[in-house]
């Protein structure tokens, strides 16, 4: 039997299953496409479903798995996204605090060289740039520390500026 989905080719989902095409035009607008799927209502959800590859039918994006092993697969994916998508936000973050505090330390360079002159060696400049690389370290130990995590929630309370 041939089923109608609502397909939002913006984002790549369905966010609907209709048994006519009647009902699938009155729930459509500007934002979604109608596509013709060959499955049985009850047998598929709408977060089962993917555009095929030729781009004209949906097809099931878990094949063999039951309603309630489409939704937990796909919510699984969803999930690995967002981490994944909050961990970039956070790891860009934690690059631009870094890159803050190693920007903080150029008046710090004036005054070792200046000292560094008057002394007639290179320790103001040796103590300054260990502590650029000091901030170096701290920050990759950082980034380790949020791809280490693994809960959602977890990523989500990271502050990726205490360091």
């Amino acid at each position: 039997m041939a089923l109608y989905f609502l397909y939002r080719p913006r984002c790549g989902t369905t966010c609907g299953v209709y048994e006519t095409r009647e009902e699938a035009e009155a729930n459509s607008n500007a934002l979604t496409t109608i596509v013709e799927g060959d499955f049985e209502l009850g047998d598929v959800d709408v977060l089962g479903v993917k555009l095929s590859d030729d781009g004209q039918s949906m097809v099931e994006r878990f094949p063999g798995a039951t309603v309630e092993e489409q939704k937990a697969q796909y919510n699984a994916i969803a999930e690995e996204t967002a981490k994944e998508g909050i961990r970039a936000a956070k790891r860009q973050v934690i690059k631009s605090t870094a890159k803050g505090n190693i920007e903080e330390l150029a008046w710090k360079y004036t005054r070792a060289a200046d000292n560094d002159l008057i002394n007639g060696n290179t320790d103001a400049t040796d103590a300054v740039n260990a502590e650029r690389q000091a901030i170096r370290d701290a920050n990759n130990a950082h980034e380790a520390a949020l791809d280490a995590l693994t809960d959602l929630q977890a990523i989500k309370d990271f502050d990726p500026t205490d360091f």
